[in-house]
């Protein structure tokens, strides 16, 4: 059995491991999104939460236990996507 851990691992696998983590660490650097103002960006981010909420849930579905699930989901998406926005986003308005 091969363990987990890394400081059992081999140095290779530690450096391959780490590189990976390295690289995952810049992925969201190229994200259009980050490239204008942080306010309107913000704005797409938060209506694009409303927007998969409509889709997901048909006009029958309102209210039900269903919009309730995806109601909640979305904003707990939309509070990541604000403070990573905030945190990221060009700051020029």
């Amino acid at each position: 059995m091969s363990s987990a851990l890394k400081r059992e691992s081999t140095p290779e696998v530690a450096e391959r491991i780490q590189r990976i983590e390295d690289q995952s660490d810049k992925c969201y650097m190229d994200l259009a999104l980050l490239n204008i103002p942080w306010n309107l960006a913000a704005w797409a981010g938060l209506t694009d939460c409303i927007r998969m909420v409509e889709a997901t849930v048909p006009s029958e579905l309102y209210g039900s236990r269903h919009h309730i699930n995806v109601l909640t989901n979305a904003s707990m998406i939309a509070c990541q996507e604000y403070k990573f926005i905030r945190k990221y986003a060009c700051g020029e308005t």
